[in-house]
């Protein structure tokens, strides 16, 4: 099977079980009994409400990345201890393994989640500066997987064999990984400059 092919059935598998995982937290409904303030004054959708949704969607996809993040550190952790002391492949391995652990720490460093609507309206400006907080850290975690990919797309061209697929896998994992925190950052409502 070649590597485009393998691409093709991990992305496409990822973003079916992410449709999945969305379908059953959608099904679950909002935590205020479903009672989502839709429209405020003349049917706009009132700010508190747009606040919970960035809030609420961004939390499900700093998840998905979360994860994402954590099979691929563990691993590069793997291909790390398996590579010979004191070589430029474990150095760039070292490397690689510090940004996905330092990607890992940003999609996990935000504060809890609202109840509700009700929550928001009740501390808007702090949960308007959650969003802003998250859409930093995700950036943040994007640059450091845009440097990941980087060092595992040098990796792979230069391996030989069966270890230029496990660096071909990698490499794969850290691209869904970017496409989790882009997600993340968009469904917050943020965006990100070109490159990152």
């Amino acid at each position: 099977m070649s590597s485009g092919v393998a691409s093709s059935i991990v992305r496409a598998w990822g973003l079916g079980l992410l449709a999945v995982l969305g379908l059953l937290g959608c099904a679950q409904g909002p935590k205020d009994g479903g009672k989502l303030e839709r429209q405020g004054k003349g049917g706009e959708v009132t700010r508190e409400t747009a606040v919970y949704e960035k809030l609420r969607s961004g939390d499900f996809q700093l998840g998905a990345a979360s994860e994402t993040i954590q099979g691929a550190y563990e691993h590069a952790l793997k291909l790390r201890d398996r590579a010979p002391n004191k070589t430029d492949l474990r150095a760039a391995l070292d490397d690689l393994v510090d940004f996905l652990d330092s990607a890992g720490a940003s999609v996990s460093d935000y504060d809890d989640m609202p109840e509700s609507v009700q929550s928001v309206r009740e501390n808007l400006k702090n949960y308007e500066n959650q969003v802003k907080a998250m859409i930093e850290l995700a950036s943040n975690a994007r640059r450091d997987l845009d440097e990941a990919q980087e060092i595992a797309d040098s990796l792979r061209l230069a391996a030989e064999g069966s270890a230029k697929d496990e660096f071909q896998e990698l490499f794969d994992e850290i691209t869904l990984a970017i496409e989790d925190v882009s997600g993340a950052v968009e469904a917050l409502g943020g965006s990100l400059a070109k490159g990152g």
